[in-house]
C-alpha cells in the first residue's frame, strides 16, 4: 500500500556552484639568519666578519711586500764593504821664494800645525824664564822651509788672543824655521827657539809629526844692538 504522503516525489534544491576564488599565497617575512650561520640558500654573506677577514689578508700581503723590499735594499748595500778612499789633502798656501810671492799648492796626506809664541829678552845674557816674565810679543816675520824646498810665511792674522800664533795647515814632517828673517819687535833677531828638535846652519829643525797635536815653539828675541841672530 502506498503512503499517500509520499505520492509526491522529494524536491531537491540545487544550489548554483560558486566559482573558486584563488587565495593569495602567504608571504613569509624576511628573517635574517643567526649570526655566524650561512643564509638558507647556501651562499656566504657579506657581513662584518667577511670584511674583517679580507682586511687582515690585505694587511698580511702588504707586510710581506715590505719585508721583501727591505731584504733587497739590505743586500744591495752590503755588497760595498770597502770604504771609499779619501784623496790626499791639498792645501793652498802662499809661498815666498826669492822675494816673489806666488800661490803654491802643497799636497800632503796629513796636515799639522804649530803654536808659536815670541818673547823679547832685555839682553842676550838673560835666561829664557826671565824673558817670559814680560809676556808675549809680536812676531814680525817667520819663514818655514819644507823638505821639498817650498817656503811658507807666517801671517799676521794668525795671532790669537793670548798673543801666540796658530800656524795651521802645515804638512806633517820635519822642516826648518829659517833664522834669516825671523824677527821680533823693532826687527829684533831670534837667539833661540825652544821646542825645536835641533839646529842647522841656517835655522832650527822643527819636527811636526802629530796631525792632532800642534808643535809648541817659543822664540826668544834679543835687541838688535845687543847681538846678532843665531846661525
Amino acid at each position: 500500500m502506498t503512503d499517500p504522503k509520499n505520492d509526491h516525489p522529494e524536491t531537491v534544491r540545487l544550489e548554483p556552484e560558486q566559482p573558486e576564488t584563488a587565495q593569495p599565497a602567504a608571504v613569509e617575512p624576511d628573517v635574517a639568519p643567526p649570526e655566524g650561520e650561512p643564509p638558507p640558500d647556501g651562499s656566504r654573506g657579506q657581513g662584518p666578519s667577511s670584511q674583517r677577514t679580507r682586511a687582515i689578508f690585505a694587511g698580511l700581503i702588504t707586510v710581506a711586500i715590505l719585508a721583501v723590499l727591505a731584504i733587497a735594499i739590505f743586500d744591495s748595500g752590503s755588497d760595498d764593504d770597502d770604504p771609499l778612499e779619501t784623496p790626499a789633502t791639498v792645501v793652498d798656501q802662499v809661498a815666498t821664494t826669492g822675494g816673489d810671492t806666488n800661490q803654491q799648492v802643497v799636497a800632503g796626506p796629513e796636515l799639522g800645525s804649530l803654536s808659536v809664541t815670541g818673547f823679547l829678552c832685555p839682553s842676550s845674557s838673560i835666561a829664557d824664564e826671565t824673558c817670559m816674565e814680560s809676556g808675549p810679543v809680536e812676531i814680525l816675520n817667520a819663514t818655514l822651509r819644507l823638505s821639498d824646498g817650498v817656503t811658507m810665511q807666517l801671517a799676521a792674522d794668525m795671532r790669537q788672543e793670548n798673543s801666540s800664533y796658530a800656524w795651521l795647515n802645515i804638512p806633517v814632517g820635519e822642516y826648518v824655521l829659517l833664522a834669516d828673517g825671523l824677527l821680533g819687535p823693532d826687527g829684533a833677531p831670534a837667539r833661540d827657539v825652544a821646542g825645536a828638535s835641533g839646529q842647522v846652519e841656517d835655522g832650527w829643525i822643527i819636527a811636526n809629526n802629530d796631525p792632532n797635536q800642534p808643535t809648541v815653539l817659543q822664540v826668544f828675541f834679543v835687541p838688535v844692538e845687543d847681538g846678532e841672530a843665531a846661525g
